[in-house]
C-alpha cells in the first residue's frame, strides 16, 4: 500500500512539472487555465485527495471511504458512484455523504407442541418486535426460552435471535365428590362434618368454604401437591331458610368449596344440604287443645301426602265433570281418600321431631265416606315426611269411614305422645248409617317401634272429643257429646265423661249431672277443655247446630261453657249459655285467648253457615240426609269468627270490637264455582303465626280442595284487633 501511495505521488509531482514547463514565451492567450478541487466529507467518512489545483480540462478521481459503522451513499453533485472522476473547468467542490450502516438480524420464533407464537422475521438492528405466544385448548404456556413468563414480550434485535415459546398439557382440573359418609342433614346449633372427596391431577395448592347461613370449619384437607385426598369440613347451620314451609320443617342451605391446584386452576362445586330446626321434646300431658297442631301448624298435610302418592290434588269426588276444570289439578284412579279434617301431630319416635297420623275420608265415585280408608302414618326423616303406616301398625292398620278430630296427649302415661280419634261413622242417612268405634293408638316406638291399636268402643257417634286432666288425677281423660238416641238404635252409649285408670283403659264417668239429655248432649260438632277463668279447674266449652233449638225454643246444640268446680263434677246448672250468630248457628272450632289480658280467656268461635233461610226459616231436606244442602243453601258455607268475652261468666258479645271483616255469608260452592271463601273453615287456631310478637287467628291448611294456599285465611293482632292479612 505504501508503494502505491508514492507512485502516485510521483505521477502527481511529474505532471505539475510538465505543466508547468511551458515556454516562457508562450503568449497569455495560449496559456492553459487552472482550477482548485475542494473535496471534503461529511460524517460518517473521509474523502482523497481533499484539495488540489489543476489545469482546466483536467479529470481528478475522488474516493469516499466510510468510517465503521457507515456507509456511503451519495456526492454532494448526486452522483453515486465512488469512486467519482471530476473534470475541472472551474474551481470546484464536492462532498461525500454517509449514513449510519444499518444491520438486518433474522429473528427465529418456535413452539413446542400445545400452541403457537408469533413474532418471527427479519428485522434491521434496533427494531423492537413484539412475540406473542398462544396456547391450544388443554394446554398453558408455561414461558419463553429467554426465561420470559409473560405470554407478550418485546425485545430490541442486535444479533441474529431464536427463541422457543414452551406449553404443556394442562391436567384435569380438581373434581370433588361427597363421601358416602357424610352428613346430608344438619341440625341448627350443632356442628357436624360435611366430607367430600378431592381428586387434583394437578396437585393440591389449597381450599376455601362458604356457606349461605351457615358457619363452616376447616377440619382436614391434603398436603401441598398430593393428587386426591379427603376434606372435612365442620359445618352447623345458623338459620332455617325454608322455602317449603307447607311440606316441610326442614330448609336448605349451600356449601360453596373452591379448590386450587399448583397450575392455579380453580374448581368450585356449590353442595345443597337440609338443614333443620333443634330438636325439641314435647310435654304431651296436656289438653288436646294445647296440643292442636302443635309444632306443625303450617304443614299442608294434603299436599304431603300427594308428595307421597296418597292423595289426589282435587280433594273431592273423582268425576272431573263433578268440577270446573279450574279445580281438576290431577286425579290418579285408585287414590278415593283425597279429603281428611282429623289429623294427630306428635313425636312419635321421640327424636325431637313431630310427625303425623292421618285418618282420611273417602270420596270416590261410591257415596261420600261410604267405605273404610286406612290410616296414614308420616314420619319426619331426612327432611321430608314420609309415609310409614306399612312399618308403624303391630297389627293390621286401622280404618275409618270419618274421622272428625284427633287429640294428641299422654294417654298411657309413658312419656310420649298417643292419639285418639273421633269416629263420627257413615256421614250418610240416617245419620249416621253405620256407626263405628273409635280408637286410640297407643305409641309404643320406645319398646318395639310400633303403634297398638285399641278400640274405644264407648260413644254411639262422635263429631268431636276433647281431653284434660278432668278430675286432676295426672293422667288425661276424654269429654264427648256423642250422638244422643236414648231410646232409639243406638241406645246404651254413652254421653260426656271418661275417666282413664292412668294405663290408657277408660271407663265411663258421671261427672257430668244433666237435667235434660237432648238439651244437654244433642246436636254438638265441637268441644274443648281448658281452663278458661284461670281459676285451677278445667272448664268444657261445647257447641253445634243451635238452628233447631232456636226453632224449638230450647237450647239444642247451643254453644256453651260447663264449669269446672273442685268436686271436679260438671252440672248443666252451673254453664254458661253464649251467645248465637243468626246465619251461623253452625259451629265447628273453638280457641281461647286472653286478649284484653284481664285473666279470663276470650272464646274465639269458629261458625259456619246453618239450615235456616234469610228469613229465618228452617230448610227442609225431605227424606234426605241434610248434607244434601250443602251448596243449596247456606248450610256449611261460609264461615263467621265470633269473639265472646266473660266477665264473671258472664257473656258479652265483643267481636265487632276485636276483628274486623270476620264473616263471609254464602252458599258452599267451591265445587261449582271454585270460590275457596265459600268453603267452610274446618278447624281454628290462635298463636303468633309468622314469629313477629304478635298473636294470629288463622286456618291450617285442612281443606277440602286445593290448592291450600287458596284456602288460607288470617287475621293478625295490632294491640287492640284481628285485622284480615291479604
Amino acid at each position: 500500500m505504501k508503494k502505491l501511495t508514492l507512485y502516485i505521488s510521483l505521477l502527481f509531482v511529474l505532471t505539475c512539472a510538465k505543466e508547468d514547463s511551458q515556454d516562457p514565451g508562450t503568449t497569455p492567450s495560449n496559456i492553459t487555465p487552472r482550477y482548485t478541487l475542494t473535496a471534503s466529507a461529511g460524517e460518517g467518512g473521509s474523502v482523497s485527495p481533499t484539495t488540489g489545483s489543476f489545469n482546466a480540462g483536467t479529470q481528478v478521481s475522488v474516493t469516499a471511504t466510510p468510517n465503521s459503522g457507515y456507509q456511503f451513499t451519495s456526492w454532494s453533485n448526486g452522483s453515486t458512484v465512488n469512486p467519482v472522476t471530476v473534470t475541472l473547468n472551474s474551481n470546484t467542490s464536492i462532498t461525500a455523504n454517509f449514513e449510519v450502516l444499518i444491520n438486518s438480524y433474522t429473528l427465529t420464533v418456535v413452539s413446542t407442541d400445545g400452541g403457537s407464537a408469533t413474532g418471527a422475521g427479519e428485522y434491521n438492528e434496533g427494531t423492537e418486535v413484539t412475540l406473542t405466544a398462544t396456547a391450544s385448548d388443554g394446554y398453558r404456556f408455561t414461558g419463553w426460552s429467554d426465561g420470559s413468563t409473560e405470554e407478550s414480550i418485546t425485545i430490541t434485535l442486535s444479533e441474529d435471535t431464536a427463541l422457543t415459546a414452551n406449553f404443556e398439557l394442562i391436567p384435569d382440573p380438581p373434581s370433588m365428590s361427597l363421601s358416602e359418609s357424610t352428613t346430608l342433614i344438619f341440625t341448627k346449633g350443632q356442628v357436624d362434618n360435611f366430607i367430600i372427596n378431592i381428586i387434583v391431577p394437578g396437585g393440591y395448592k389449597s381450599l376455601s368454604v362458604e356457606s349461605q347461613n351457615g358457619e363452616t370449619t376447616i377440619f382436614e384437607e391434603p398436603l401441598l401437591n398430593e393428587s386426591s385426598g379427603q376434606v372435612i369440613i365442620g359445618y352447623s347451620p345458623t338459620s332455617i331458610i325454608n322455602n317449603y314451609e307447607n311440606i316441610t320443617i326442614a330448609g336448605k342451605d349451600s356449601i360453596i368449596v373452591n379448590i386450587t391446584d399448583q397450575y392455579d386452576t380453580i374448581s368450585e362445586q356449590t353442595f345443597e344440604v337440609i338443614t333443620q330446626p333443634e330438636p325439641t321434646f314435647h310435654n304431651y300431658f296436656k289438653p288436646s287443645h294445647d296440643l292442636q297442631f302443635n309444632s306443625l301448624f303450617k304443614i299442608d298435610f294434603k299436599k304431603v301426602r300427594i308428595l307421597n302418592n296418597k292423595a289426589n290434588e282435587i280433594g273431592f269426588g273423582n268425576n272431573p265433570n263433578y268440577m270446573p276444570n279450574s279445580l281438576w289439578v290431577d286425579y290418579t284412579e285408585g287414590l278415593d281418600q283425597d279429603t281428611h279434617t282429623a289429623v294427630a301431630v306428635l313425636d312419635l319416635n321421640q327424636d325431637g321431631y313431630e310427625d303425623f297420623i292421618v285418618a282420611p275420608t273417602y270420596t270416590g265415585s261410591a257415596e261420600f265416606s261410604s267405605i273404610k280408608v286406612d290410616y296414614e302414618v308420616y314420619l319426619y326423616e331426612g327432611g321430608e315426611f314420609i309415609y310409614k303406616s306399612n312399618d308403624i301398625f303391630s297389627n293390621q292398620i286401622p280404618k275409618s269411614y270419618l274421622a272428625r278430630k284427633a287429640l294428641v296427649g299422654d294417654f298411657d302415661g309413658d312419656g310420649d305422645g298417643d292419639a285418639y280419634f273421633a269416629h263420627t261413622g257413615m256421614d250418610l242417612a240416617p245419620y249416621p248409617r253405620e256407626r263405628e268405634s273409635s280408637i286410640l293408638l297407643i305409641n309404643e316406638f320406645d319398646n318395639n317401634g310400633k303403634i297398638k291399636v285399641v278400640e274405644i268402643d264407648e260413644f254411639a257417634s262422635s263429631h268431636e272429643a276433647s281431653s284434660a286432666d278432668i278430675d286432676n288425677d295426672g293422667d288425661l281423660d276424654i269429654f264427648s257429646a256423642s250422638l244422643v238416641d236414648p231410646n232409639g238404635r243406638f241406645s246404651g252409649y254413652h254421653y260426656g265423661l271418661l275417666l282413664n285408670d292412668g294405663n290408657g283403659n277408660f271407663q265411663r264417668s258421671n261427672n257430668i249431672l244433666y237435667e235434660n239429655i237432648l238439651e244437654a248432649f244433642s246436636l254438638i260438632n265441637t268441644s274443648e277443655i281448658s281452663d278458661i277463668d284461670n281459676d285451677g279447674y278445667y272448664d268444657i266449652f261445647y257447641g253445634g247446630g243451635g238452628s233447631i233449638g232456636i226453632l224449638t225454643n230450647n237450647i239444642y246444640g247451643f254453644p256453651r261453657v260447663l264449669w269446672g268446680e273442685q268436686d271436679y263434677i260438671y252440672k248443666t246448672t252451673n254453664q254458661t249459655l253464649l251467645p248465637n250468630v243468626q246465619g251461623f248457628d253452625n259451629i265447628v272450632d273453638v280457641d281461647f285467648y286472653d286478649l284484653d289480658m284481664d285473666g279470663t280467656k276470650e272464646v274465639i268461635i269458629l261458625r259456619t253457615g246453618d239450615n235456616l233461610d234469610d228469613d229465618g226459616n228452617l230448610i227442609n231436606a225431605g227424606d234426605e240426609f241434610i248434607n244434601t244442602l250443602i251448596g243449596e243453601s247456606y248450610y256449611y258455607g261460609g264461615y263467621y269468627i265470633q269473639i265472646v268475652k266473660l266477665n264473671d261468666r258472664s257473656p258479652i258479645d265483643v267481636t265487632s270490637d276485636f276483628i274486623s271483616d270476620n264473616f263471609y255469608r254464602t252458599s258452599n260452592n267451591v265445587w261449582s264455582e271454585g270460590d275457596y271463601n265459600s268453603d267452610w273453615i274446618k278447624w281454628l287456631i290462635v298463636k303468633d303465626y309468622d314469629n313477629n310478637g304478635l298473636i294470629d287467628i288463622f286456618t291450617p291448611l285442612i281443606y277440602s280442595v286445593g290448592p291450600g294456599d287458596k284456602n288460607f285465611k288470617r287475621w293478625e293482632w295490632n294491640g287492640s284487633k284481628f285485622i284480615k292479612v291479604e
